[in-house]
């Protein structure tokens, strides 16, 4: 690539682009932002709280904005020199992520993505000059395909590699949250409201035996001759048995017990499932080991293939105008490899 007069200009165009790219990136992560996807969401398997907001509107409206960056820079590379571009979309990349995450800080633990978007600009703009130069039919859409590809691909494992550094120094607890998932997943499945009935049943059975043995302990002949003692022992013995009963017949009582009851019950539940599906399915000891390998290829792939379909789309769209929108700034000038 060579450097010539062209290469370090910043004029109008320049600011113009770079506003451009730096609005479009603030733009999508402001849709990114609303819809509450936190990186806890990502890493937490509770699947059916992310599907929520990945299938809600915003979502969505992240994924049609997210080529436009891409789209900008594409375009103007039938306009500008390249190593030009190279310098004014970097920096303007990297500032509308600086105020992207200024502004709304919950993207700033996606940080390891942002790094891999960034490494995806210049290898966006090689990939546009080299269509333009190698393309010779419907070369503006494939342009914006390829171009977007590319940033999609590197989020993709950016994503991948956020996942493995989240879940790898902490193998055993996520494999405890997976195991819960599977656990709840499967009681769900086979056993619907069944489990909580037992858990009520049980705590039923309990309170009632504790009510008839304060009962029964209060009824006792020798108790009841405490009650005319007046020995201040004697009488906070019979105060603090008064006060038990209470405590048995109230509300407050059966509610801590069901507790107990569910905890205790949850963890034979888990123990005895568990055991089962690693009995009956030999390769979930595998999965779990590799666990931070495939729920990394899990959310890249999903990711790759939600953005692969709307976002190259959605270029595509885009890129028709922003072509034409480029060619109206002046003459074609000739691609510089």
């Amino acid at each position: 690539m060579k450097i010539t007069e062209d290469s370090l200009k910043f004029g109008k165009m320049q600011l113009v682009t770079a506003a451009g790219i730096a609005a479009s990136i603030v733009l999508w992560a402001f849709f990114l932002n609303s819809t509450g996807i936190t990186v806890n969401d990502l890493f937490t398997f509770k699947f059916h709280i992310l599907a929520e907001k990945v299938l809600a509107t915003n979502f969505l409206l992240f994924l049609i904005a997210f080529p436009l960056p891409t789209v900008v820079m594409a375009a103007l590379a039938k306009k500008m020199d390249k190593l030009n571009l190279f310098i004014v979309s970097l920096i303007a990349t990297l500032a509308g992520i600086i105020i992207a995450m200024a502004a709304f800080p919950q993207l700033q633990s996606l940080w390891i993505v942002a790094v891999f978007y960034a490494i995806s600009v210049p290898l966006a703009i090689e990939k546009s000059y080299m269509c333009y130069a190698e393309l010779k039919s419907w070369i503006t859409m494939r342009t914006m395909a390829a171009a977007t590809g590319k940033a999609v691909t590197l989020v993709s494992i950016g994503l991948f590699v956020l996942s493995v550094a989240t879940i790898l120094p902490e193998h055993e607890e996520y494999i405890e949250k997976f195991e819960t998932f599977m656990v709840d997943f499967s009681q769900g499945l086979l056993s619907g409201e069944s489990g909580q009935s037992i858990v009520s049943s049980t705590t039923d059975l309990f309170v009632e035996r504790d009510r008839k043995w304060i009962e029964k302990f209060m009824q006792n002949p020798a108790f009841r001759k405490l009650r005319e003692k007046t020995d201040p022992d004697v009488v906070l013995f019979v105060a603090s048995a008064d006060a038990m009963k209470d405590q048995i017949n109230s509300p407050h009582y059966r509610q801590e017990v069901e507790k107990q009851i569910s905890q205790a019950t949850g963890t034979m539940k888990k123990l005895g499932i568990m055991k089962a599906i690693k009995k009956e399915m030999p390769i979930f000891v595998i999965m779990e080991q590799l666990l931070w390998v495939i729920h990394a290829l899990f959310l890249a792939g999903t990711f790759s293939l939600m953005a692969t379909i709307i976002c190259k789309t959605m270029s595509v769209v885009y890129g028709i105008p922003a072509s034409k929108a480029a060619e109206l700034t002046g003459k074609e000038e000739k691609i510089k490899n």
